[in-house]
């Protein structure tokens, strides 16, 4: 026998890390860079750090301390401290074939999602049938930029490194990702779960198969954007060459070029 049942609308948090890296050399201390002691930013790159809610930092403390002006700590984003233990593991790895680097650009996406789907259960298969289907609510990429030394005051936004690492920025907040998901979620899926001796159907069960499957649908889009970021560090050699036109992200980084 088939019993139906509205899934529970929910909201959900996830996150994704991306990194890309320069090389470099050392410095200790860990700081944000204030955008209000550099030049007036560009109305580009301004829109870019409103939009990708961008922290500028520079320095490295094995302790994950951010410290302002007023030398106030707070705990740095995780995926900073991830890459920058990645990074530490590295360097004191002989085998390790990764660089030192001198700048990176972590990022996680947090959303929200209610679950509009339905699930039926089958009893004499042990068999539920799941609709995966979501609404998006909302979506936010959430990025910070690291220095391991910071770019020259007078020429900041001029930096060559400093526009590379934007160009990440613009990889990552560009509208296309959001759209792309909110029609994944929208057009659903469905899945079939046969249950074993230590579930029982339910809406509990229902709802985390739901939200294992928009993590899945989540992973493709932003699988996109790593492809994107390789692409760019390749292309440009990590910003020390000219993005060239064949690159097909060519027309979204440079919009004004003819």
């Amino acid at each position: 026998m088939l019993l139906p049942s509205q899934l529970k609308s929910c909201l959900q948090t996830s996150l994704f890390l991306l990194l890309l890296s320069l090389c470099g050399s050392n410095t200790l201390a860990q700081s944000r860079i204030p955008l209000s002691v550099l030049p007036e930013t560009p109305d580009g790159i301004r829109e870019l750090i409103q939009a990708g809610r961008v922290t500028l930092v520079h320095g490295q403390d094995s302790e994950g301390q951010l410290r302002d002006r007023n030398h106030q700590s707070e705990t740095s984003p995780e995926e900073l401290r991830t890459a920058l233990a990645e990074q530490n593991r590295n360097a004191n790895n002989p085998n390790s074939r990764s660089k030192s680097l001198s700048a990176m650009t972590v990022y996680r996406v947090e959303f929200r999602f209610t679950r509009t789907g339905k699930w039926a259960w089958n009893a004499n298969q042990r068999l539920m049938t799941i609709q995966c289907r979501a609404r998006l609510q909302s979506w936010q990429p959430i990025h910070t930029i690291w220095f391991r030394n910071q770019p020259n005051h007078d020429n900041f936004w001029k930096d060559r490194l400093v526009l590379h690492e934007f160009d990440h920025v613009q990889l990552s907040t560009e509208p296309s990702m959001r759209q792309r998901f909110t029609l994944k979620l929208r057009k659903g899926e469905t899945i079939k779960h046969y249950l074993d001796q230590n579930e029982v159907p339910s809406d509990q069960l229902a709802d985390k198969l739901t939200d294992q499957w928009v993590q899945r649908q989540f992973e493709q889009i932003v699988a996109l954007v790593d492809l994107r970021y390789q692409e760019l560090d390749r292309l440009t050699q990590h910003g020390l060459r000219v993005l060239p036109k064949e690159a097909s992200f060519y027309p979204l980084l440079r919009p004004d070029s003819p």
